[in-house]
C-alpha cells in the first residue's frame, strides 16, 4: 500500500474510536467511496498507520503538495475549504443513509461505517492539501467528549452570512397631557386591599422559591453522596486524589494495550487456501449448464463454495455488476450465490456480443468478496478468464488466478484489464 507523505500524528491515549475496527477499515471505505462517488471524494480520508506499541497513529496522504492546517488558513481560504468539505460530507451522508436503509445487514454495516467516518474530534484534525480538504483522526472522538452526531457539520460549521442590521428605532419624546395627570392621581387613590393582596402573593412566591432550593439541595446531597464526597464534612474524602490519578493512568494503559492488540490482529498474516485454479474444461462446463452467452468479448469468473463473489467491469460511463446488469454495452447474464439460490460450483459471466459494442479504454476488471453466506470465513481462490472472438473464432484467451482475502469483504479489488490484446 503506497504511502507518500505523513501529514499528522495523533496520540492514541487522547482518542476513543467510534465503532469497531472493521468499521474504520481504511481500504474498505476509500475503495467503496472511490467506486461510487469518485476519487476526489475518496481523497478526503487520510490513511491511518498505527505504531507497533499502539501509542500513536500516523496519517498519510498519497499525493504531494502544499499541506496546511485549517486554523493556519485565512478566513476566505477556510470558508472555501469548509464549503468543499461539506459538499463531500453531504454526498457521503446520502450514500450512508441509503445503505443503512437496505435490507442486507452487510450494507447496513457499511452505511454505519461511512457515517462514522465523517466524524472528527475537532477542527484541528482538518487539513488542506493543495486547497482540498483532508481529514485525520476520522472515526475517532476525544476521550472527554461524547460522540458528536452530525459529523463535520458539528465540528466545523460553514460560517453563515451576517444578516443586515435593522435601522435604529426613533422614539418621539412624550409630552404629558392634563388627562395623564388625572389618570395617575386616580391610580394612586386605589384601595389598600390591592396592596395587601400583593403582599401575600410575594410571601407565597418566596415560599415556593425556598421549597425549590430545598429540593435542589436534597438532590445535590444524594448525588454527592453517591460520588463518595462528604457533603457536611469537606475534609473527609472517600476517594483520595491519588486513586483518581491511578485510575486515569490504568485507563490509558488499557487503551494502549487494546490498540497494540488491534494492530497485531489487523496485521496478522493469514495462510493461503491450498486450492488449484479452476481448469478451462470445468469453467466451460459451468457456463454451459447455466446457458451463459458468448460474443466478441467474454469475461467469466469461477470459484468453489457457497461464498458470494462478484464480477465487475468499469467503463467510461459507469459499471456493469450485479446491481446494473446491462451497462457499458454488455450484459451480466450469469450471477451466482446472490440472495436467492446458493451453488457450490458458482460462475459469473459478462458478454459484449459485437466488436462495435466494446467501449474504448482499458476496461478495468474488479472482483469483490461480497458475502460469505454462512460459509467459513476464509480466503477464496478464484479464476477469471478473458476471451476475445472474431467471426466466432477465438483470437485471444488468457486467465487471471487470484485469492479473495477475508480482510477484503465488500472491497472491489482490481485484478487486470479486459481490453488487453
Amino acid at each position: 500500500m503506497a504511502r507518500s507523505i505523513k501529514i499528522a500524528t495523533t496520540p492514541s491515549a487522547e482518542l476513543t474510536p467510534i465503532g469497531s475496527a472493521q468499521e474504520r477499515d481504511y481500504d474498505s471505505i476509500v475503495d467503496y467511496v472511490a467506486v461510487t462517488l469518485g476519487d476526489e471524494v475518496a481523497a478526503l480520508f487520510a490513511e491511518p498507520v498505527g505504531s507497533m506499541d499502539g501509542a500513536r497513529i500516523d496519517w498519510y496522504v498519497k499525493a504531494f503538495g502544499r499541506i496546511e492546517a485549517l486554523e493556519a488558513l485565512d478566513e476566505p481560504e477556510q470558508a472555501n475549504l469548509l464549503a468543499e468539505l461539506h459538499v463531500a460530507e453531504e454526498k457521503i451522508g446520502r450514500l450512508a443513509h441509503e445503505l443503512q436503509g437496505a435490507s442486507n445487514p452487510d450494507d447496513r454495516a457499511l452505511g454505519k461505517a461511512l457515517a462514522n467516518a465523517t466524524c472528527v474530534p475537532s477542527r484541528k484534525h482538518i487539513y488542506a492539501l493543495n486547497g482540498h480538504p483532508v481529514l485525520v483522526a476520522w472515526g475517532y472522538r476525544l476521550n472527554d467528549h461524547k460522540p458528536m452526531r452530525g459529523g463535520i457539520s458539528k465540528v466545523a460549521p460553514v460560517a453563515a452570512k451576517a444578516s443586515p442590521k435593522a435601522p435604529p428605532q426613533i422614539v418621539e419624546p412624550h409630552v404629558a397631557k392634563p388627562e395623564d395627570a388625572l389618570d395617575i392621581a386616580a391610580q394612586t387613590q386605589q384601595s389598600p386591599v390591592h396592596e395587601k393582596k400583593n403582599h401575600k402573593r410575594c410571601w407565597l412566591i418566596a415560599l415556593l422559591w425556598a421549597l425549590l432550593a430545598l429540593l435542589i439541595a436534597a438532590i445535590l446531597y444524594v448525588l454527592l453522596k453517591a460520588c463518595s464526597i462528604s457533603a457536611f464534612f469537606p475534609w473527609i474524602d472517600y476517594c483520595p486524589g491519588r486513586y483518581q490519578t491511578d485510575l486515569v493512568s490504568l485507563q490509558q494503559e488499557v487503551r494502549l494495550l487494546e490498540n497494540a492488540l488491534a494492530f497485531k490482529n489487523e496485521n496478522c498474516d493469514v495462510a493461503g487456501t491450498p486450492e488449484e485454479p479452476i481448469a478451462n474444461e470445468e469453467l466451460d462446463k459451468r457456463l454451459l449448464e447455466r446457458n451463459a452467452g458468448d460474443g466478441a468479448l467474454q469475461i467469466s469468473l469461477a470459484w468453489n463454495g457457497g461464498t458470494d463473489l462478484d464480477l465487475m467491469v468499469k467503463c467510461s460511463n459507469g459499471l456493469i455488476w450485479f446491481k446494473e446488469k446491462n451497462k457499458c454495452g454488455a450484459s451480466l447474464d450469469t450471477d451466482s450465490n446472490g440472495r436467492s439460490k446458493i451453488t457450490m460450483t458458482p460462475v459469473e459471466n459478462i458478454v459484449w456480443q459485437t466488436e462495435d459494442a466494446i467501449p474504448t479504454g482499458d476496461l478495468p476488471i474488479f472482483v469483490t468478496l461480497f458475502d460469505y453466506r454462512g460459509q467459513p470465513q476464509q480466503n477464496i481462490p478464484y479464476t477469471v478468464r478473458v476471451v476475445r472472438r472474431q467471426n466466432g473464432a477465438i483470437t485471444s484467451n488468457y486467465t487471471i488466478n487470484g485469492v479473495a482475502s477475508r480482510s477484503q469483504v465488500k472491497r472491489p479489488i482490481f485484478i487486470g484489464l479486459a481490453n488487453k490484446q
